[in-house]
This record gives C-alpha cells, sequence and structure tokens, in this order.
C-alpha cells in the first residue's frame, strides 16, 4: 500500500490548478478528465517522477458525491492508496470497522483501474486504487 494522491474538491479546476502550482511548486500532470460514473472532472498535479501527487476534483452535476463537500468549502477529500487488489483491502478493511462508502468499480481517470472508497473514524475518507498489473507488488 503506498500513498497515491490527496484529493481536494474545488469549486473550479482550473483556476485551483493556477493557485495550487503556485503555492507548491508543482505542475499540471496531464488534461482533465471528466468521469461519468463519479460525476466529477479531475485534474492531476504534481512534480513528474514523484509518487504522490494532488487530485483536483470538481463535481459536473448536483447529485455529485462530492457535492456535499464543496457546499462545506471544499479542500481536503481523501488520501488515496494504491493497492495490490483493492477487493481484498475492502474487506480488510470492513473487518478493522471501516465504513465503505462506494464499492469497487471502474474509473476513468486511471485507465479503468479499479477505486473504492471508504471511511475510518480516525482518518475519513480513503480511496483505494488497484496497482497496474505490471507494477512491482507493494511490500515485495
Amino acid at each position: 500500500m503506498k500513498l497515491h494522491h490527496i484529493g481536494l474538491v474545488v469549486d473550479n479546476i482550473e483556476r485551483s490548478a493556477e493557485l495550487h502550482c503556485a503555492r507548491f511548486g508543482v505542475e499540471v500532470l496531464g488534461p482533465a478528465v471528466i468521469d461519468p460514473l463519479q460525476k466529477v472532472r479531475v485534474q492531476f498535479l504534481g512534480r513528474p517522477g514523484e509518487q504522490a501527487s494532488f487530485e483536483l476534483i470538481e463535481p459536473t452535476t448536483c447529485d455529485s458525491p462530492v457535492m456535499t463537500a464543496l457546499k462545506r468549502g471544499g479542500g481536503l477529500n481523501h488520501l488515496c492508496f494504491e493497492v495490490d487488489d483493492v477487493r481484498a483491502e475492502l474487506d480488510r478493511a470492513r473487518r478493522q470497522g471501516a465504513f465503505i462508502i462506494s464499492p469497487a468499480t471502474p474509473a476513468i481517470a486511471f485507465e479503468k483501474r479499479l477505486i473504492a472508497f471508504l471511511f475510518y473514524q480516525e482518518v475519513g475518507i480513503v480511496e483505494l486504487l488497484q496497482a497496474r498489473e505490471d507494477s512491482p507488488k507493494h511490500g515485495a
């Protein structure tokens, strides 16, 4: 399990990207992507070659899962960890007392790799991202 990105809910990706690039010395890592399943538009910022990045998340509909977070001011939304097996990690998290927010579903922003969201009382929202088939196994 490794930190993949920090998710931030924003009201305007372009404006937020400009602000975060200036503040943190990061750059836009690719084009913004619309994920109709998640009802969001996302943009990744970071430094080429570094493992973790920022994910700016803008709702695309009034019933987007992140709309409530935006209405509360947006900002830090979740930590995303890349894992070898999303479903196995969901089972482990459930046994540890996590609340499953959404089951494993394919994500457009990640070449249709599986993602899932859960909530830990002590941490908040956590996203799990299926590692690529060709990536080295974590802990190996």
